[in-house]
C-alpha cells in the first residue's frame, strides 16, 4: 500500500482561496486528537492515483470530462456571474473591460497549464485552444497527477470549476436523472444529481422519491459508485458491438 496522502493536505505554497478541504478520513483519528466528537477526521486520505486520494481521482476525472465545455460556455457569454458574498462597487464593475466569465475561463486554462486565450480569438479558435490544453490530461491523466505539481494543478482545476459553476449555476442542468442505480433507501430508480445553486452549496446526489430524504454529495457517491458504472458501460459497448456485427452479417 502507498504510503503517499493526497496532495489535498500539502497546500501550503497554494493560495487560500485555490485550496480544497484536506482530505481526511472521515471517523479516523490521530491519538493526539482532542475533541473526536467535533472532528470529523484528522488522519489524512491515503493516495490511490498519483497523489490523489480516490475521491480526488473522480473528482478529476468528472472535471476533464466538463472542463472544454464549460471553459467554451464561458468565453460564449458575457457576465460577470454571482458575487462570491463581497459587495461590488457598480463603478467598478461597469469598468471592466474583460467580462468576469472570459476571466474564469482564462483561470481554468491556466489552471490546465496552458497560454490564456486571447479577447480576440473566435470561438472556433477557442475550441481549438480549449482541445490542445487538455489534450495532454487526456492522453496521460495517471503520469500528470504521479508528480507533486501535477497533482496540485488538478485540485486547483476542479477548485477553480466548481467555483465557476457555482457562480454562472446555469452553465449546466440543475437536475440530471442518474440511470440504473437503485436509491439505497427506497429501493427505487429516482436518483438525481443536483447542481449548486449558489456558491458554496455542494453538488448532491438526491433521491427524488415522495418522502426518501436520502443525499450524499456526488463525489464521494461517484467514487463509491465508479465499478457499477464501469460494468454499466461495458455492457453498453458489447451490446452496441452485437448490434453492428448483426447489421453487417443482414
Amino acid at each position: 500500500m502507498s504510503d503517499r496522502v493526497c496532495v489535498t493536505n500539502d497546500l501550503d505554497r497554494v493560495p487560500l482561496g485555490e485550496r480544497p478541504w484536506p482530505c481526511r478520513r472521515r471517523g479516523v483519528h490521530y491519538a493526539a486528537c482532542e475533541d473526536q466528537a467535533e472532528c470529523g477526521g484528522c488522519v489524512p486520505r491515503s493516495a490511490s492515483v498519483g497523489f490523489l486520494c480516490d475521491v480526488c481521482w473522480a473528482k478529476l476525472t468528472d472535471a476533464l470530462d466538463r472542463v472544454g465545455m464549460l471553459t467554451l460556455h464561458l468565453r460564449s457569454i458575457d457576465s460577470n456571474g454571482q458575487a462570491l458574498g463581497e459587495k461590488v462597487s457598480r463603478s467598478i464593475d461597469q469598468s471592466m473591460i474583460v467580462p468576469d466569465s472570459w476571466i474564469a475561463a482564462d483561470e481554468l486554462m491556466d489552471a490546465l497549464g496552458a497560454p490564456t486565450i486571447p479577447s480576440t480569438a473566435s470561438i472556433d479558435e477557442t475550441f481549438l485552444l480549449v482541445d490542445d490544453a487538455i489534450a495532454p490530461w487526456n492522453k496521460n491523466t495517471e503520469e500528470m497527477v504521479n508528480t507533486r505539481e501535477g497533482a496540485k494543478r488538478a485540485v486547483v482545476l476542479i477548485r477553480r470549476m466548481q467555483r465557476a459553476l457555482r457562480r454562472w449555476p446555469d452553465s449546466e442542468a440543475e437536475w440530471r436523472a442518474i440511470p440504473y442505480v437503485l436509491c439505497p433507501t427506497c429501493l427505487h430508480r429516482n436518483l438525481y444529481r443536483k447542481a449548486p445553486l449558489e456558491y458554496l452549496d455542494e453538488i448532491l446526489v438526491v433521491c427524488g422519491t415522495n418522502g426518501c430524504d436520502y443525499q450524499r454529495e456526488w463525489f464521494e457517491w461517484s467514487a463509491l459508485h465508479a465499478p457499477i458504472f464501469q460494468s454499466i458501460e461495458d455492457d453498453m459497448k458489447r451490446r452496441e458491438r452485437e448490434e453492428r456485427r448483426k447489421a453487417r452479417a443482414a
